[in-house]
């Protein structure tokens, strides 16, 4: 895990979001890492399971949370329902990153308010900024 206390300096009207990423891909959180340390300008939190995710939540704490919608024992689906209903963060913007077809769940994902969903594959330069975009979009 990386420390997600990145405040921007200098004039900036606000800090930037605290990020966490969600993924049993190791190489994927890795590479996540690097993009948003790279082309995002912050560093960010990462977690291989929910379990270890849902250990260290802190309601509030984080701007963004980018949940991988595929992984054993709790999915995206089911870290995005924890935050939302049980424990009552409606603040969080909450982005799926999947390789499925989302257009069957779209009930879903406006029921838990997610965001967003960034595709798999995709392309490390764009990640970070399609984030925070959807972060600034609310």
């Amino acid at each position: 895990m990386t420390s997600n206390d990145s405040p921007s300096g200098g004039n900036a009207p606000r800090a930037r979001p605290s990020i966490v990423y969600v993924d049993d891909d190791s190489d994927l959180l890795k590479l996540v890492e690097l993009c948003f340390k790279i082309f995002g300008g912050t560093e960010i939190a990462t977690y291989s399971d929910g379990e270890k995710f849902q250990q260290m939540f802190e309601k509030g704490a984080y701007g963004i949370l980018l949940f991988d919608w595929q992984m054993p024992r709790l999915t995206g689906i089911d870290l995005a329902d924890w935050v939302r209903n049980v424990q009552g963060d409606s603040d969080a913007t909450v982005i799926l990153v999947t390789a499925r077809n989302v257009d069957e769940e779209s009930e879903m994902i406006k029921r838990l308010h997610i965001s967003g969903v960034i595709p798999k594959p995709f392309d490390p330069h764009d990640f970070a900024t399609m984030a925070l975009a959807l972060h600034r979009k609310g």
